[in-house]
Order: C-alpha cells, then structure tokens, then sequence
C-alpha cells in the first residue's frame, strides 16, 4: 500500500510498524521488536529529514523503543546510540518547546543513564541521569501522578548509580522523592 502512494500511506506504514514493536515489546519478544522497530526507524528517519518538524518526535519516540528493547536484549552499546540520538532529537524540540518536550527528554536522557550503566560507565551514566532529575523536578510542578512517578524512577535510578560509585549521598536523593 505504502508503494502505491508513498506520501499518504508511509508514515501510516511507520506508525504501524511501531506499535507492532512496542506490542512484541511488552510480549517480551524483544528480537522481534528490533527488527520491527529498526524498520519504522529507517522510514521515520527519511520522513523526519523531508519535514523535520512534522516527524521529529516520532522518530524519536521509535529511537527510545528501540533503545528500549536492545538494552533488554543486553546490547547496551546499540541502546546507547539509539537513545543518544533520540536525546539529540528532543533536546532540540525542547529548545523550541519546553513544556511539552522537556518530559520526553528527561525519559530519554535516564535511558542514556541507564545504557551507560549497562556498560559500567557510572560516571557518564550520573551526569545524564542527574541532568533527568532536574529537567523531572521542573515538570513536577503540574504536580500529575506520571510526572511524580517519571521523577521517582529518575530519581531511584540516580541512587543506585550513585552507591555504585559509592557515594555516600545516596540518602539525601532518596528525601527528595515526592510521596508516593
């Protein structure tokens, strides 16, 4: 279908083939959902460079997914580079508009954190996730039950980085949850 009027039916085929991976995500059938994935990536990818602004953040939203899945496949190198390039992508949005990029950026940069502690790299893995940390403390204002949970596991994953490095202020980042 997609071949037949490219314009109108592939960023439906990209769409499509997202949900297909982020449903195998959830199935845990991860191998399958990279490969799934990685295709509405390369679509998503050619879309975003015709009108960046229309499908920049889809691309990214496949980037983070994919990232996703090849960190529970352990090929935290790969993760890495998916979500570094989904971070790039959403620090621009965000530039352009805070409010509503900022709380996919964060996501993405605890992800980055959470790769680089796949690769037992726990000094890069602080700086991305405390850089999370701050960005979720500023959408915490709205005060929503998914911002105070976004901010608790960037916060929880702040932690455990941080007594890997053993780092002794570990309790203080644990009174700064919101409550539960």
């Amino acid at each position: 279908v997609a071949d037949t009027d490219p314009a109108k039916h592939t960023p439906a085929l990209a769409k499509s083939l997202h949900q297909v991976g982020q449903s195998l995500q959830k199935l845990d059938e991860f191998d399958a959902a990279v490969d799934t994935l990685s295709e509405a990536v390369e679509i998503r990818r050619i879309l975003a460079r015709a009108h960046p602004d229309m499908y920049e953040p889809d691309l990214a939203a496949s980037l983070s997914m994919l990232g996703i899945c090849l960190s529970e496949l352990d090929d935290h190198g790969a993760a890495l580079t998916a979500d570094e390039e989904a971070v790039a992508i959403r620090r621009r949005l965000a530039a352009a508009n805070p409010a509503v990029y900022e709380p996919t950026l964060a996501r993405s940069l605890r992800f980055v954190g959470l790769d680089l502690v796949g690769l037992n790299r726990y000094p890069e893995a602080l700086v991305a996730v405390r850089e999370a940390v701050e960005l979720r403390q500023r959408s915490v204002v709205d005060s929503s039950s998914q911002a105070n949970d976004d901010l608790r596991d960037a916060l929880d994953t702040l932690a455990d980085i941080l007594d890997r490095l053993g780092r002794p202020d570990t309790d203080r980042v644990h009174r700064d949850l919101p409550p539960e």
